[in-house]
């Protein structure tokens, strides 16, 4: 909505290969709205009122400096380093007060998870936060979540398909041997 009133908004991924996973959904989102114009090369959509969404990647904060913003989307925020955020992309909001949406799988106790905890504690109706399990995405089948929550270690299920911020997490699965 940003960007179809006239804003710059940024959809940030933690590498390349994800952030193009980004782009080729924002291309199927968009192919629908007359007058929008894609720049391939810069991996970014102009809406007919000029506004932008522009996909980036946060492995280097100091590429994502020096931008106006008038909203950004952290995608896999957990997986970035605390300085996309706190350095970088919320100073690029603050002079247009801006909004951000942060989507995740948690990862442990860290920058994330207190953004999170913040969040659920906000008096001021500044944030929100949101955690869904997989189980609740009508599109996976109840047999796919059951055959992982046999074969993953609990933390690791928690994790990954409960949405749980968990201390010990390492993606190993139970009952499988390299031979």
């Amino acid at each position: 909505r940003a960007a179809l009133k006239g804003g710059r908004v940024w959809w940030v991924a933690p590498t390349y290969k994800q952030a193009l996973e980004g782009w080729t959904y924002l291309l199927r989102l968009v192919r629908e709205l007359p007058g929008t114009k894609t720049q391939v090369s810069e991996l970014t959509v102009i809406t007919s009122t000029g506004g932008s969404i522009q996909i980036r990647t946060g492995d280097n904060p100091d590429n994502l400096r020096g931008a106006g913003l008038d909203g950004v989307v952290l995608d896999e925020a957990a997986t970035m380093k605390a300085d996309v955020w706190d350095l970088v992309l919320r100073p690029a909001l603050a002079d247009k007060q801006g909004w951000a949406l942060f989507i995740s799988t948690p990862q442990h106790f860290n920058w994330f998870y207190d953004l999170f905890a913040h969040a659920e504690t906000d008096t001021n109706g500044v944030w929100a936060c949101w955690q869904h399990p997989t189980w609740d995405n009508p599109f996976i089948a109840e047999s796919e979540v059951e055959a992982a929550r046999r074969d993953m270690l609990d933390e690791d299920f928690d994790q990954e398909f409960g949405a749980s911020f968990t201390a010990v997490g390492g993606a190993i699965f139970k009952g499988l041997s390299a031979n």
